[in-house]
């Protein structure tokens, strides 16, 4: 095996394992369920982006011999476009239940994500160049935005005296202490 070169099945695994690195360098304090939420964004949006972007190079994948879902199952390279679009939407808007990032991501990001379904919606009907062409160059501008959009609605820790678990507890001052306030 080529150095950077991994297996289907270790991938996924890869790309939230190095994300979560990523996301704890930049942030100590931040939790898992950011990094996770990050790594499973990047997995599903490269479906639409590369399914739509091999659609127009099918004759030269099939010319050269490579093994493409494109060229191999056109009708599941459209599918896997849409499936995963589905999946980027339902994240963010789930996202805010981990409490890596506020209600306001779920909201921005839903006109965004609807666009990126809608498109990959007409790229699985039509199935022609233009709709691969415009899911293509939505996907070019989607993940900078979503990222940008979930740098902006990151959930930040309260302080430590602001946590419940961290204040003193309400209790009777004892001994001398009481005897000076009195």
């Amino acid at each position: 095996m080529a150095l950077g070169v991994h297996s289907g099945e270790n991938k996924l695994a890869l790309l939230l394992l190095q994300n979560l690195i990523r996301y704890r360098v930049v942030d100590a304090e931040s939790r898992a369920e950011g990094a996770l939420l990050l790594g499973a964004l990047l997995y599903s949006w490269q479906f639409p982006h590369f399914n739509a972007l091999s659609w127009n190079l099918r004759p030269d994948y099939s010319r050269a011999g490579y093994r493409m879902m494109s060229v191999t199952d056109p009708d599941l390279c459209r599918r896997v476009a849409l499936r995963h679009s589905i999946i980027i939407t339902a994240l963010c808007l789930a996202s805010p239940w981990t409490g890596a990032v506020s209600w306001i991501f779920a909201a921005d990001t839903l006109p965004l994500n609807l666009y990126l379904v809608w498109c990959s919606y007409q790229f699985y009907e039509k199935a022609d160049s233009q709709s691969s062409r415009k899911l293509f160059r939505l996907s070019l501008i989607h993940l900078p935005a979503l990222i940008l959009l979930m740098i902006f609605g990151k959930q930040h820790p309260k302080p430590a005296l602001m946590r419940p678990e961290t204040r003193p507890a309400d209790r009777p001052l004892a001994g001398a202490t009481a005897a000076v306030i009195l």
